[in-house]
This record gives structure tokens, C-alpha cells and sequence, in this order.
């Protein structure tokens, strides 16, 4: 997708009905996501003990750099993930297939075959963000209130303590997320529920993505984005992009309003337009807005 701008790409892979692919390791980082299916996934290294977990749709984990990973299918139906992946940022720094992919080195300050790594339990390590490897199912999260305005809740992830990390934000019904922009490389995966997404560059035309479950999008490079419920249900997504300061190049501040030289709008400095048009798809539907009154 063209917001994933050289640093990110995605591939959605099919597993048969117990089938399991063949065991790959690589220096860049992979997260992934599980459309539906069951099965179960191996890890190990050198000098680290394997182990595994079973995972399910809903399921999100990922893989830590450079260590053998092995999925397979347990189920008799077909099993489909989305993975992200870091791939296009390494493979342009080595240029070297041979390096990427078989190089000896154990990161074991990032993965030391810890037991508890991929039981799903994981920890907190600040008000909104959850440290750990593996989560069984997304929809049990509990998402926390969200500086990105009444509308939105959400939980940073940082998995497998990779550069690359994640968030789960859920959009109530008849609410939005304030807009935002941030560096290329993001992707916003829809996991449940129907709305869509608006996207601008600064004084550019405003183009509007009807979303469902399955929809996956890219905001490109410091375009100003954000995502509506227009359903009946919870719109929950999955975005994955850089941890917060650890951004390639400039380093967005997409959770500091713009009148504190940040990348958010506040309600009351977004364009009226995008009130208007909001209100009215949820009119169609006779669905009321709960956003708070923008004077």
C-alpha cells in the first residue's frame, strides 16, 4: 500500500487444512494478525528453547527479530493472517537476501524463550500501553480511555519487544476519532464493525474509504486521517506503526494537539465539513451522533 512509504509492506497468507508452512527466520520484524482459522505457531533459536501456542481469529502476535518460527493449520478448514512487516526498510540498508535471511545472530535481549512469553497475559508498562508476545483474542482487551476525544478508546501494544509496535482502538457508535497525522509505514487493519475513513493532505482535497471487517488501509506520510463509526456496532481496529519515538525520520506527535505544536485537531479546529458529512451518513441510518457540540 502506498502509506507504507519504503518502511512497512503487508502480505495475507493462506495456510491449507493441516498444513504447516516451512520454518523461516529474517532480520526484519513481522506482526500478524489472524483473520480466522485455528492453528498454532513454533518458535526457537539457537541456544533458546522452542516452545509454542495455539491462536485463533482475533488472535494478534509477533514474531521476534531473527528467531525460526514455524505456523500450522490444526483445524480441516482453511486459515488466513495479515502480517506487517518491516521487510522493505531492511532489505533496502543490507540488499543482501542471504544476510536477511540466514544470519546466526540471537537476539536474546529481546527473545530468551521466557515460558511465559506467548501465554497471552503479558503486563502493563505505563497508563495505556501492555507489554508482551501473543494475545488470544483482541475483543477481550480492555481498551482505556483516549486523548483522541470522547469518541475513542484504545490499547498500545508493544509485542515482542519489537521497534514496531501496535494499537487496538475501538470507535463507539455515532463517534469518531479526532484527526491526526503521522510518518508513513502505518496500517490499519478493521476487525469488526462499518464506517470510513477520511484523508487529507494539508489544503488538499478530502477523500473519503468506506470500510467493513477485512478492510485494511494505509495513511501515506503526515496526512491528516481519521476513522468514523457509522454502524450499529463498536468499530474495533488493529493499527500497527512505529513505538513513539522511535519514528524513522520526522517524529510526529500524533497525541499532542496542534495548539501545543503537536499532530492532533482538536473538535473545535477541524474543518466543519467533516461534522456535516458525518452527521448526515449517520442520519441515513437513523443513528444519533454522540460527539460533543463543536462551537
Amino acid at each position: 500500500l502506498e502509506g507504507g512509504e519504503g518502511r512497512t509492506s503487508a502480505y495475507v497468507c493462506e495456510i491449507p487444512p493441516q498444513t504447516s508452512l516451512k520454518p523461516q527466520r529474517h532480520l526484519y520484524e513481522e506482526q500478524i494478525y489472524i483473520l480466522n482459522g485455528h492453528g498454532e505457531t513454533k518458535m526457537w533459536a539457537e541456544g533458546v528453547p522452542w516452545q509454542s501456542f495455539a491462536w485463533q481469529e482475533y488472535g494478534l502476535f509477533a514474531v521476534p527479530v531473527n528467531v525460526w518460527h514455524q505456523h500450522k493449520n490444526t483445524s480441516d478448514r482453511p486459515a488466513r493472517y495479515v502480517a506487517i512487516t518491516d521487510a522493505p526498510l531492511v532489505f533496502n540498508l543490507y540488499r543482501n537476501q542471504d544476510f536477511i535471511f540466514n544470519c546466526n545472530f540471537v537476539f536474546k535481549d529481546r527473545y530468551a524463550g521466557d515460558r511465559d512469553y506467548f501465554d497471552g497475559m503479558g503486563k502493563f508498562i505505563g497508563e495505556d500501553l501492555w507489554e508482551g508476545g501473543f494475545i488470544r483474542n483482541i475483543k477481550e482487551l480492555d481498551l482505556q480511555k483516549s486523548i483522541y476525544g470522547k469518541g475513542h478508546r484504545r490499547l498500545g501494544l508493544c509485542l515482542s519487544k519489537n521497534s514496531w509496535g501496535a494499537h487496538v482502538g475501538g470507535i463507539e457508535v455515532g463517534g469518531y476519532k479526532k484527526a491526526h497525522r503521522h510518518q508513513g509505514g502505518a496500517h490499519i487493519i478493521i476487525a469488526e464493525g462499518t464506517g470510513y475513513a477520511s484523508m487529507w493532505q494539508e489544503g488538499g482535497e478530502m477523500k473519503k474509504l468506506n470500510f467493513q471487517k477485512g478492510s485494511i488501509y494505509s495513511p501515506p506520510e503526515g496526512w491528516w486521517h481519521t476513522h468514523f463509526n457509522t454502524g450499529t456496532e463498536v468499530v474495533l481496529q488493529v493499527a500497527f506503526r512505529t513505538l513513539a519515538g522511535k519514528a524513522v525520520g520526522k517524529n510526529y506527535h500524533s497525541r499532542i494537539s496542534v495548539k501545543k505544536g503537536g499532530d492532533m485537531l482538536e473538535l473545535e479546529d477541524e474543518d466543519p465539513e467533516i461534522r456535516r458529512v458525518f452527521e448526515e451518513e449517520l442520519s441515513k441510518k437513523g443513528i444519533k451522533c454522540t460527539m460533543p457540540e463543536v462551537r
